[in-house]
């Protein structure tokens, strides 16, 4: 690595820039296999001739990996200069894998010169036309590797004079009945390639399959002359399959032809008319009337859906009396596409009709909360009442919904939405929806531990509850029933055994005697006898019903406290901390997170910090994390005191918490370069990205320390860290521990280089 090191006084002299570059220079001409592939990946995204010179020279490379990577860094630098040593590597290259990625850099480099070799290797390994390839044929062939990426490749770089001889070789591809499934590819090829290509499409498609047509009409998307595929594209528009019928009716509408999609409204076919019906995208009022006429449903659904796209309103339509009348006898899922469609096309008139559907206890749930979100958008006089009413629904997606619609209304400063702030924050005290008069909490699961190792075996009987398969609690016997029940059996006469009246009976019937058991019993060691012990003996606790649904009065202030704190609202904060008190822990720690939202949104947060310092020292993880979020955006010094503690005590998830919640503050003293050497993982990241967000040089060395912690499974992320800093400093540090003698160091320092390179190109050469 002497050739390394001699640069490293370069890049501080000239510059990290061509530093960097000299640097992948000399790892390519002394490195080991590994790291010269890492030195192509990075030269690839420098940019510059001398990168460019360097990759083309690693096309040469004795290790195929490289040479793979050179090629892939060439597409990606767009190298036109390497197609002459691309095309010599394909042929003369025998590993098939480099091969393949030699094909891949061509197309992408748009090589008209491989047009040749490319034919003879779509038809065949190419083994008399001076083509090299491994020994070893006893795995898998590359060759079929090849063969697909080189007819991929003939769609793209086949010049005009030369379309006939790759569409040939194309079709001399498909009609191999040995040969792979290549229809996709050739017919994507096919349609690039020109009147020829369009006209062989035309061919094949008399003879092909109803999957191979279909993907006939698909590749025609991409034809390089749309005349000629549109009028193939309605050939098979009037196919016998459904299926490609439907992918013709695509086909055209994307060549611009909507003429093939108003006629295909009159298919037989349910599924092809909504293809039509999308396709057509705005349909104009007689196509929409027509369809909202349908006598299939799924048809219907897919008018109003369109309908609602427009967003333009249609009086015309009559979706008020398709409504009412679907009401009697339309599925949920039709009622409800017609409720969101009448919203859009007829909002006058659908307002008060969406309103008694909503009160109606009958509405189906689906259509009612099709019709709470009509409703939000309508923004009627008794939209809150409605969502309000809706919020204490038995259904948690009807409770959902008017949520919902109450967070979308709030985001206004209209009175409606004043209304709408209101019914929230009491949604979030509890006040909204009242609990029942007989609810009470539950109670928690208490687990009832088997008895310790032996005591069964000696005897002992510690009182645990027996569970049967129901979950239903079994009475034990008592020693003096069981012996009354086994001296009663001992009393009963035994039956005569009538014995067996075949040779199969008997064969049957066969009951072991003492002399056919063994003797000896099977020996039980510890572990035999510690699964005895739990013979018989489940954990006893309380049965749940697997449907258990939560209380609606309790789902509702969840629901709420997880909606409000993104609306950034100061009157939130009161019934937040009231929330926060609730001993159900889920909804305090939503009101919690939101309390933090709040925080970030820059709310004040002085009246909740009694509660927010309260929870900071709860045992549970969730609570605390929440609290000591929130937290950071309070001035005082309690505040302080207790992220202080939660980063010398905590768990690492509070402590990351913690961590940035110092960094928040910008008053702590919390040393973030020791706690990036912290043995947590988590911990390390949250202090890099605390000392970054200073923006001094001067904690690039101990970013960099992070980087090369635990394995560097942090390397990626300090490249992100570091992007703001200038490059000299942090490239000459990498350039040198590339010229260290430190291995793990050096490939460490080559990823990131080429991260840095992909991220930051105003530090590359130009």
């Amino acid at each position: 690595m002497a050739l390394i090191a001699d640069v490293i006084e370069t890049a501080k002299i000239q510059g990290a820039d061509q530093g960097v570059v000299d640097c992948l220079a000399g790892v390519l001409e002394s490195g080991n296999d590994a790291e010269r592939c890492l030195a192509v990946q990075a030269l690839g995204r420098a940019g510059g001739q001398q990168a460019s010179d360097l990759l083309i020279t690693a096309l040469r490379d004795g290790d195929p990996d490289v040479r793979i990577d050179a090629a892939r860094a060439i597409a990606q630098a767009h190298v036109g200069e390497a197609i002459p040593t691309l095309l010599a590597n394909l042929r003369e290259d025998p590993v098939g894998e480099a091969k393949t990625e030699y094909v891949k850099t061509l197309r992408a480099l748009g090589a008209v010169d491989a047009t040749d070799l490319l034919c003879t290797l779509v038809v065949a390994r190419g083994d008399n036309a001076g083509i090299d390839w491994e020994d070893d044929l006893s795995g898998w062939d590359d060759w079929l590797d090849v063969q697909r990426e080189a007819v991929m490749a003939l769609g793209d770089i086949a010049p005009p004079d030369k379309g006939a001889m790759a569409v040939s070789a194309i079709v001399e591809s498909l009609q191999d009945i040995d040969g792979q499934t290549l229809w996709v590819e050739a017919t994507g090829s096919l349609a690039r390639l020109g009147a020829s290509g369009l006209a062989t499409l035309t061919d094949l498609a008399k003879g092909a399959s109803p999957l191979n047509r279909k993907r006939i009409a698909t590749a025609l998307t991409a034809a390089s002359d749309q005349g000629q595929a549109l009028e193939l594209a309605k050939q098979l528009a009037a196919d016998p399959d459904a299926t490609v019928r439907i992918a013709a009716i695509g086909t055209a509408a994307t060549l611009g032809n909507t003429d093939v999609a108003r006629a295909a409204m009159d298919d037989t076919a349910p599924q092809v008319r909504i293809a039509a019906l999308q396709a057509l995208g705005e349909a104009d009022i007689p196509t929409l009337k027509k369809a909202l006429g349908d006598i299939a449903p799924d048809v219907r659904i897919a008018a109003c859906q369109a309908v609602v796209t427009s967003g333009a309103q249609h009086a015309g339509l009559g979706l008020i009396g398709r409504l009412e009348r679907a009401l009697r006898k339309g599925s949920a899922k039709l009622l409800a596409a017609l409720v969101e469609a009448a919203a859009v096309a007829e909002p006058d008139r659908a307002g008060p009709v969406l309103e008694d559907i909503t009160n109606h206890q009958a509405t189906d749930p689906v259509v009612r909360c099709a019709a709470l979100r009509a409703l939000t958008g309508l923004r009627r006089a008794k939209t809150v009442d409605l969502l309000v009413e809706a919020a204490g629904d038995a259904r948690q997606d009807v409770r959902l919904a008017a949520i919902t619609g109450l967070a979308g209304l709030s985001a206004e400063t209209t009175p409606l939405a004043l209304r709408a702030r209101a019914a929230l924050a009491a949604a979030v005290a509890g006040e909204l929806v009242k609990p029942p008069a007989d609810w009470a909490p539950e109670e928690d699961t208490v687990l009832e531990l088997p008895p310790r190792k032996g005591a069964q075996a000696a005897g002992e009987d510690r009182g645990n509850v027996l569970l049967d398969d129901e979950g239903n609690v079994v009475e034990r016997d008592t020693p003096e029933a069981a012996t009354a029940a086994d001296e009663a059996v001992a009393d009963e006469p035994a039956e005569a055994d009538p014995g067996p009246t075949s040779t199969l009976g008997a064969i049957l019937d066969f009951k072991p005697t003492a002399e056919t058991v063994a003797d000896d019993g099977p020996e039980l060691d510890d572990a035999d006898l510690e699964f005895l012990e739990m013979a018989g003996h489940r954990p006893g606790r309380r049965k749940v019903s697997p449907e258990a649904k939560v209380a609606a009065h309790l789902d509702v202030r969840r629901l709420a406290a997880r909606t409000v704190g993104s609306l950034a609202l100061q009157e939130h904060v009161e019934p937040l901390v009231l929330a926060t008190d609730d001993r159900d822990e889920e909804l305090c720690v939503a009101a919690l997170d939101a309390l933090a939202q709040l925080g970030d949104a820059g709310c004040e947060l002085s009246s909740a910090e009694d509660a927010l310092l309260r929870h900071a020292q709860a045992r549970a993880s969730g609570p605390k994390r929440k609290a000591i979020e929130a937290l950071a955006h309070l001035p005082s010094d309690a505040a302080g005191g207790a992220i202080a503690d939660a980063l010398r005590n905590g768990s690492d998830a509070v402590r990351v918490v913690a961590l940035k919640a110092a960094a928040t503050r910008g008053d702590s003293d919390a040393d973030f370069t020791e706690l990036a050497r912290d043995g947590a993982r988590a911990v390390r990241l949250a202090a890099a990205e605390a000392l970054a967000a200073k923006h001094d040089p001067a904690v690039v060395p101990d970013l960099l320390d992070v980087a090369l912690a635990e394995e560097a499974v942090h390397k990626f992320a300090v490249v992100d860290l570091l992007a703001p800093f200038g490059g000299q400093e942090v490239d000459t540090a990498l350039v040198s521990w590339v010229g260290g003698a430190d291995r793990r160091r050096r490939l460490v320092a080559l990823e990131m280089l080429g991260r840095r390179l992909a991220q930051a190109p105003q530090y590359a050469v130009t």
